[in-house]
C-alpha cells in the first residue's frame, strides 16, 4: 500500500465521511477557516501596531520598530534614529508591518521606566517602598511577558542610566540610552503587552520620580572638602605699596581656591595680571613667582609641570605685550 496520503473529497454521500471537515481529515494542518482567521488577525495586528506607534509619537515619545515577536531593534543606531516623525514611522512599519513597537527612554522622550520582573521583582519593589516610601500611585503601568513596568517622568537635571538589579533583585531601570517594548507588541512567549484598564499614558500623566529614588540611582556628588584659607608662606618685608600687596593677595587667593579643571588656567591668568605690577616696578618677579607656586601648591597642582608652564607663559605673554607697546611708543598703565 502506498505511503502517500490518500485524498478524500469532503461532502461525499458516504455516511462514514459525512459532516467531516478539512481539519478532521488532516489533523495538525491549519484548515482554510483557521488560515483565514489567522490572516485577519495578522492584518488587524499590523494596523494596530502602526496606530499605536503613531499614538505614542503624539505623546512626544521617540519610537523605533522591534523585530516581530522579539525584543531586538530592527534599526542600526536606534538610539539616534528613534523619532516622533510620523512620516518615518509609517515608512518603517510599511517595510515590517508586524514589527513590535518600542520607545527610547531618557530625556528625549521624557520618561524613565522601572522593570519589575516576576515575583522576585515585586518582592524587591515592596521592600524598597517600605524603606523609602511609595512610588506614585497612578504611574502608567504595562504588563509584559513576565512582569510589569512603571513609567515615570524624566527628572530634569539628573543623570539616570540603565541599570540591572541596582535597586534590588529583578528590579531594573531603563533611562538614558535604553528602550522598552510597548503594547500592543507581542512578547516572545506569545503574550501581548497591554496597558491595564485606566493606566495608559493617554489616560494619566507620568509623575516625576520621588527624590529618594533619584538619590539611589544618581547619588548627589559629595561636597568638596573645605580648604583652609590660603596664607602665603611669606610676606614681603618691604617694597610693595598697599595697593600692590592687596592685588597680589587677591590674585594668589583666586589661584589657591581654583576648582579642579580650572587650576592651570587660573595660574596663567594670575601670572598675566601680576606681571603688570612687575612691569610697573611695583612688585618683584621673584615675589610673584614664589607666590604663584605657593598658591598652586595649596590648590593641589603646584607639582604639575603644566602648572609651572602656565605660570611662565602668563609672564611671557604680558612681557611680550609690554615690549610691543614700547616699540610703538605706548606706555601701559
Amino acid at each position: 500500500m502506498s505511503a502517500r496520503r490518500r485524498l478524500v473529497p469532503i461532502g461525499i454521500d458516504d455516511p462514514a465521511w459525512r459532516g467531516l471537515t478539512e481539519a478532521d481529515l488532516w489533523p495538525g494542518k491549519p484548515c482554510r477557516e483557521e488560515r483565514e482567521a489567522a490572516e485577519i488577525e495578522r492584518l488587524a495586528t499590523t494596523e494596530e501596531m502602526l496606530e499605536a506607534a503613531l499614538g505614542y509619537a503624539g505623546l512626544g515619545w521617540r519610537i523605533h520598530p522591534i523585530r516581530p515577536r522579539e525584543k531586538l531593534p530592527i534599526l542600526d543606531e536606534w538610539q539616534k534614529r528613534a523619532t516622533t516623525d510620523a512620516r518615518l514611522i509609517k515608512r518603517w512599519f510599511a517595510r515590517t508591518p508586524d514589527a513590535n513597537v518600542a520607545v527610547a527612554t531618557g530625556s528625549g522622550s521624557g520618561i524613565m521606566v522601572i522593570d519589575v520582573d516576576g515575583g522576585d521583582g515585586e518582592t524587591s519593589l515592596a521592600r524598597l517602598e517600605r524603606q523609602h516610601g511609595a512610588l506614585p500611585d497612578f504611574a502608567p503601568q504595562q504588563t509584559t511577558g513576565n512582569g510589569w513596568q512603571i513609567f515615570l517622568g524624566w527628572p530634569e537635571g539628573r543623570e539616570i542610566r540603565n541599570s540591572a538589579a541596582r535597586l534590588g533583585q529583578r528590579l531594573d531601570v531603563r533611562g538614558e540610552g535604553g528602550y522598552v517594548v510597548l503594547p500592543p507588541s507581542i512578547h516572545p512567549n506569545g503574550k501581548r503587552y497591554r496597558w491595564p484598564e485606566g493606566c495608559s499614558p493617554w489616560e494619566i500623566l507620568t509623575d516625576p520620580p520621588p527624590g529618594w529614588l533619584l538619590d539611589l540611582l544618581d547619588p548627589p556628588a559629595p561636597p568638596a572638602p573645605a580648604r583652609e584659607r590660603f596664607q602665603p608662606a611669606y610676606r614681603p618685608a618691604a617694597g610693595p605699596d598697599r595697593y600692590s600687596l592687596k592685588a597680589l593677595e587677591a590674585e594668589l587667593a583666586l589661584v589657591a581656591m581654583a576648582p579642579a579643571g580650572g587650576r592651570n588656567d587660573q595660574v596663567w591668568s594670575g601670572a598675566k595680571s601680576l606681571f603688570r605690577l612687575v612691569r610697573d616696578g611695583r612688585l618683584s618677579a621673584d615675589i610673584v613667582a614664589r607666590g604663584l607656586l605657593d598658591a598652586a601648591r595649596h590648590a593641589g597642582c603646584g607639582s604639575d609641570p603644566l602648572c609651572r608652564e602656565k605660570c611662565r607663559r602668563g609672564c611671557r605673554a604680558e612681557d611680550a605685550i609690554n615690549r610691543a607697546a614700547q616699540k610703538r611708543g605706548v606706555v601701559l598703565r
